[in-house]
């Protein structure tokens, strides 16, 4: 008889404890079998009330080691107990928990490797648009607020033209993976920070998965426990970026 198919949620929290149960009671179970969520070192009671959840796996980092470090944490427990389907997604509310099924089903299907939810495409699609133009339509009145929509756009721009691909972002933490990616992808060798997102989705690119983006939602949330520091974020990211270019164009930094 054939092994049972294992899908899990993984979720990275850190101070989320304002947050963290709705988001877990809301993943929809099927197609999620397990949940696991990952205690990144939080000052507030979020593994509390992660145990008092039914049937939710905890994960404990000692102290805060960061949003990266979470997500390897959480990778290699996905790889340890050979979970079929893993869908990691944040915990401050800023993704729909309803909208794995999005990302799944491409993954069930066969149809790809790894599977990003592109906020980027989700806003475009359902953006009333301003003078013809649903960029300025997104900066104007979407979702996400306008600075970082424009932020996002020219970063993943400039990172497409470096990186020799056409992403429509590279900075969406919401993302579904086969197993077999997981042995693909040396998520081990990447930063503790916030620009894993960039690694892995550099890394998936180069490794030859199929990498498939699919439209959702976001919104912010005010309750959210964590805030990335946006120029900084920013810079780092041309900062990484640029430095890769050279590296494999000059061997600049090898």
């Amino acid at each position: 008889m054939a092994n049972p198919i294992r899908t899990i949620a993984l979720i990275p929290a850190y101070n989320a404890s304002r947050t963290i149960s709705e988001i877990v009671g809301k993943i929809p179970r099927p197609p999620i079998g397990e949940i696991a969520v990952l205690d990144d070192g939080s000052s507030d009671d979020t593994a509390e009330i992660v145990q008092a959840q039914n049937g939710v796996i905890l994960l404990r980092h000692p102290s805060n080691q960061g949003y990266g470090a979470a997500q390897k944490t959480l990778h290699q427990f996905a790889r340890d107990q050979q979970i079929n389907y893993s869908v990691i997604l944040h915990s401050d509310g800023g993704h729909f928990p309803q909208e794995i099924p999005l990302l799944m089903q491409p993954l069930l299907a066969g149809e790809a490797d790894v599977v990003i939810g592109s906020r980027v495409m989700g806003i475009l699609q359902s953006v009333r648009p301003f003078l013809g133009s649903r960029f300025l339509g997104a900066v104007l009145w979407g979702p996400m607020p306008g600075y970082k929509f424009a932020a996002n756009r020219i970063l993943s721009r400039i990172q497409n033209s470096l990186f020799g691909t056409k992403f429509s972002e590279f900075h969406s933490g919401f993302r579904g993976m086969t197993a077999h990616s997981l042995t693909q992808i040396p998520f081990e060798q990447f930063g503790n920070w916030y620009l894993f997102d960039t690694e892995f989705l550099v890394a998936s690119h180069r490794a030859g998965l199929r990498v498939l983006e699919v439209p959702v939602g976001t919104y912010y949330n005010p309750s959210a426990g964590s805030k990335v520091p946006s120029i900084r974020y920013g810079l780092a990211i041309l900062r990484f970026s640029f430095h890769d270019w050279l590296r494999r164009h000059f061997h600049i930094g090898r």
